[in-house]
C-alpha cells in the first residue's frame, strides 16, 4: 500500500471513530426516556499530506464542496444545525445497507428518511487513483446505563427497572461506503 493511500485509510478511521462519538452515545436516552440532554462534543477530523476532505452533499459537483485539510468541531455542529434545522430527533431504526433505512415498528420494518443522523464526510486527492480501505474498526468508551422500564435485552435477558446494563456506543454506528466519483483532477 503506497504512502497516500494509508494516509488517507487513517484519516478514514479517524473520521469513523469521530462519527461514532457524535451520534451515538446518546441514543439510549432518546430512546428510552423522555427527557434528554445532548452535552456538547469536541471533534476534529486531520488529514495528511494530499488528502482534503469535506462534509455535506454536493449540490451539482464535488468541486461545490468546501475542502480542508481540518474539519473542525464548528464546522461539523454548522453542518448538523444546517441539515437538520434544530428538529433532530433519534428514533430506533435499523439498515442492512448502510444508505436504506427503515423504522422499528410492531409487525413490521418502515422505510424512512428520519431518525439517525448523516454526516456525509468526501475525502479527496490530485494524486491518488483510488482508496484502498479493507476494514474499520469502532469503538467507544463503554459506560453504565440504568434502565428505567424493564425490557427484554439482546441476549433474550429480561432487565428489571434500575438493573446497571453496559452500554458501548459503538454498537449503534453505521459506516458505509456509497461511491467514488472523479471531478477534475480529483477522485472523490
Amino acid at each position: 500500500m503506497n504512502k497516500i493511500a494509508r494516509k488517507l485509510v487513517l484519516s478514514i478511521l479517524t473520521v469513523v471513530l469521530t462519527v461514532a462519538a457524535l451520534g451515538t452515545t446518546t441514543f439510549a436516552w432518546f430512546t428510552l426516556t423522555n427527557t434528554s440532554v445532548v452535552q456538547p462534543f469536541q471533534a476534529q477530523i486531520v488529514s495528511d499530506t494530499g488528502i482534503e476532505i469535506a462534509i455535506g452533499q454536493p449540490t451539482v459537483s464535488p468541486l461545490d464542496l468546501n475542502w480542508v485539510t481540518t474539519l473542525t468541531t464548528a464546522e461539523i455542529t454548522a453542518y448538523i444545525e444546517a441539515e437538520y434545522l434544530g428538529a433532530f430527533k433519534f428514533n430506533m431504526v435499523t439498515t442492512t445497507d448502510g444508505a436504506a433505512f427503515n423504522a422499528l415498528g410492531i409487525g413490521a420494518l418502515v422505510p424512512t428518511t428520519a431518525g439517525y443522523l448523516e454526516l456525509p464526510i468526501n475525502f479527496r486527492s490530485n494524486t491518488a487513483d483510488r482508496i484502498l480501505w479493507d476494514s474499520v474498526t469502532l469503538s467507544s468508551v463503554a459506560s453504565n446505563w440504568l434502565s428505567d422500564v424493564s425490557f427484554t435485552y439482546v441476549d433474550d435477558a429480561v432487565k428489571a427497572p434500575s438493573t446497571a446494563i453496559s452500554i458501548d456506543a459503538s454498537n449503534a454506528m453505521r459506516v458505509a461506503i456509497l461511491g467514488q466519483l472523479t471531478a477534475g483532477a480529483n477522485v472523490v
